[in-house]
């Protein structure tokens, strides 16, 4: 069955659905509806039922408080994580769920990431875990991408989760720019940059205590721009930074920002709004990047090309684990080579945009384009039909 969207079509809003919110506090989830400017009526029914959700589970958090809380603090992180950073639709989650077969690592789960107050306790409970399951789709909306309760997630969804003081990725349209401001940038307060780094450490530590102690793979698109609040954290982590042909990038990131929102938004959104969002946010979390990166430790960075990962992933990641002075261990490398291998036959997306906006990718990001050496690729057709389509085979 084949999906499209083109970018002269009507996006469908207000449809119901489960929130990310859902595992976090009645109270965060209040406090984030009052402080970024209320909920559209056409998706109150969503915000009561994730209301719901959250006093439904406050019980399990308690319980999870009191046996667990001291636990995870004293356990701590044995090791800097490794961080995985990119742009949205770099490829980020691609490179995450390859290295993360190396079963030496530990990561943060899907579970996790919607439940962090409680994903101790559901995780130790098969009929809790099950049902829960059964709320998270098979693959990805925005694309093929497989999904699962145990499959690795970003922890930006946890942080939200627990705090006002963090950016709330697409849920409050209206902010957003102020949020990415604040939270990601940290074009704020010390008092509210404190705020984010205990919450911030708090999922992690909970992250590294339901992986074993494991060094903990962690992918977030945010953390391209927090390089210098997270070496203070963790003055002895690795980065992996991945990046694509930017004109690969606006179409797919602006369908990846409209999907989402229609699943996830709490305010009204339209595609102009998203697509002046995409140009903004990439100027500013590119530029971020390469003015901080060069304070990341030599022997901490190892820079990718998503091209050449897609055409050699076992070369890249050998590369990757040499240049980070990473151990590479031949069961390791069997086991990414298994699940590349089981990536054989998987279709992406097929995007086309007019030649207009080709013309206007050029001269809003010209500066990254020229700094990588890109030229408009090959694989994303000119069809002066529609602004811009993307089709899903599923």
């Amino acid at each position: 069955i084949g999906g499209s969207q083109t970018g002269t079509g009507k996006k469908k809003q207000g449809k119901l659905s489960v929130h990310p919110y859902i595992g976090g506090t009645a109270t965060n989830l209040c406090r984030n509806v009052l402080k970024n400017g209320g909920v559209a009526k056409n998706r109150m029914a969503t915000f009561v039922i994730t209301l719901a959700g959250t006093l439904l589970t406050f019980p399990i958090r308690l319980l999870e408080y009191l046996l667990y809380n001291k636990k995870v603090q004293d356990a701590g992180l044995a090791q800097d994580p490794i961080f995985i950073i990119g742009h949205w639709r770099s490829g980020t989650t691609h490179l995450h769920n390859v290295i993360s077969q190396d079963k030496r690592l530990g990561y943060l789960s899907t579970l996790q990431a919607v439940f962090p107050t409680c994903s101790i306790l559901l995780n130790k409970s098969r009929l809790l875990k099950g049902l829960i399951e059964k709320l998270i789709p098979e693959k990805r909306m925005m694309d093929n991408v497989k999904m699962g309760i145990d499959y690795p997630q970003e922890e930006e969804f946890s942080v939200s989760c627990i705090t006002s003081y963090s950016h709330h990725c697409n849920h409050f349209p209206r902010t957003i720019k102020q949020s990415f401001d604040k939270y990601v940038l940290f074009n704020t307060t010390d008092e509210e940059k404190a705020e984010w780094q205990h919450a911030y450490m708090s999922v992690i530590k909970k992250a590294s205590f339901l992986a074993g102690g494991k060094r903990l793979l962690l992918k977030n698109p945010y953390n391209t721009a927090r390089i210098e609040v997270l070496l203070k954290m963790f003055p002895n982590a690795k980065f992996i930074h991945i990046y694509r042909n930017p004109y690969n990038i606006y179409v797919s990131a602006l369908h990846d920002f409209i999907k989402e929102a229609e699943e996830m938004a709490l305010q009204e959104f339209s595609e102009q709004e998203f697509s002046e969002l995409c140009y903004e946010l990439y100027e500013k979390l590119m530029n971020r990047y390469w003015d901080t990166r060069d304070l990341i430790p030599a022997g901490n960075l190892c820079e990718v090309s998503f091209e050449e990962f897609e055409n050699n992933p076992l070369g890249e990641v050998e590369r990757i684990y040499t240049e980070l002075g990473l151990e590479k261990t031949e069961t390791a490398i069997n086991e990414i080579r298994q699940y590349v291998d089981s990536l054989k036959g998987y279709k992406k997306n097929k995007y086309s945009y007019n030649a207009a906006l080709m013309d206007k990718i050029s001269e809003k990001w010209g500066f990254a384009i020229k700094k990588m050496n890109y030229t408009p690729p090959t694989d994303i057709a000119l069809d002066n039909k529609a602004d811009w389509s993307c089709s899903i085979d599923h």
